[in-house]
């Protein structure tokens, strides 16, 4: 059996998955480029359903989305809120491509060959324990830890005066930069919102031969007034008594 036909077998194998979670069948990331029109080609010669969409940016090449447009109208077109010129104003920086994987923290080290791969370098946020102190009418508030789970390929040996020492210390740098980016935010909004995020703890763990599991951890104080209660306004009706 040729490569093409595994794959199309493996699609026709996985549609009733995809169709149980979304009546359209498979949700096709299509992005212009050669792999994208490979996917295409395939779910198209496996017969399954699935739609196509294209998640513009904003900062995309004219020769692409003209591309696009010519050669594959069926494709859905999902356009931003915000254009990157927009975000870089309102975030106050250029946008960075520092990980490759982000999720939630399921204690992904601990069964690393039973769970779902993932690339590295790699971030998984967990939260500890939250006591609320409720303070009436609605607000609670409570101290959180932020524990950051950051996985990084151990490229080389960290022993001293060899050859590959620097490249063995760079997860360092990634950690600081981690810690540039969180360290005083600050969230404010209508029911929910903290004080400035602050580095408190910082732990590596060495378990693993491949891959390096770092863990920062940043606390901050939240306020949380999604209870209070909603009054409406009433318009009043004036009644007149005539004697």
């Amino acid at each position: 059996m040729n490569k093409v036909q595994y794959s199309i077998n493996l699609i026709q194998k996985a549609e009733p998955l995809a169709l149980n979670m979304h009546p359209d069948g498979f949700h096709l990331a299509f992005s212009g480029g050669k792999d994208s029109q490979v996917l295409y080609e395939l779910a198209k010669m496996s017969g399954v359903k699935f739609q196509s969409y294209f998640y513009k940016t904003s900062v995309d090449h004219p020769e692409l989305l003209k591309f696009i447009k010519e050669n594959y109208p069926d494709v859905i077109w999902i356009k931003p809120q915000k254009t990157m010129f927009q975000l870089i104003l309102e975030k106050k920086y250029l946008p960075m491509r520092q990980f490759n994987h982000f999720d939630i923290w399921n204690n992904n080290m601990e069964y690393i060959e039973q769970n779902e791969a993932f690339n590295t370098p790699a971030v998984f946020i967990e939260f500890n324990p939250i006591t609320w102190k409720h303070q009436g009418n609605g607000v609670r508030e409570a101290s959180v830890d932020i524990v950051l789970h950051v996985i990084t390929q151990r490229n080389a040996p960290t022993s001293h005066e060899l050859p590959y020492e620097e490249q063995a210390f760079a997860f360092f740098d990634l950690l600081t930069e981690i810690n540039v980016c969180l360290h005083g935010h600050v969230k404010t909004g209508e029911n929910f919102g903290h004080d400035a995020l602050t580095s408190t703890q910082s732990t590596t763990d060495h378990d693993f031969e491949e891959l390096r599991h770092d863990m920062e951890v940043f606390t901050c104080h939240a306020t949380d007034c999604s209870a209070i209660p909603k009054y409406k306004k009433v318009k009043a009706k004036p009644v007149i008594q005539v004697e």
